[in-house]
């Protein structure tokens, strides 16, 4: 890879990075935007364990939380709601 298709790729990942995997939007990440971790939204909120969260999300949307990006503040309030309500995030039709 030469040094513009390794910019190219940075700025790629970075992009992801600051956007949400559930739902695509920005995901306020203070720590993507270069201040501490400290300072991030994330920081004061109870996240599901994500073993649990697989009761709540479909198969699909829980590979896309790999890691690398965190999700949304609005996400962050949906899991919470469904976990607390035994609900899901995907309909069964069958």
């Amino acid at each position: 890879m030469n040094d513009k298709e390794l910019s190219l790729l940075s700025e790629r990942e970075s992009i992801k990075a600051n956007h949400c995997p559930l739902c695509q939007g920005l995901n306020g990440c203070a720590a993507q935007s270069g201040a501490g971790i400290e300072q991030c939204w994330c920081s004061k909120q109870e996240f599901p364990d994500k073993r649990l969260l697989a009761n709540i999300l479909g198969a699909e949307e829980l590979l896309t939380l790999s890691g690398t990006a965190c999700i949304c503040e609005v996400c962050l309030q949906r899991l919470q709601l469904l976990q607390a309500q035994g609900g899901t995030l995907f309909k069964r039709i069958d």
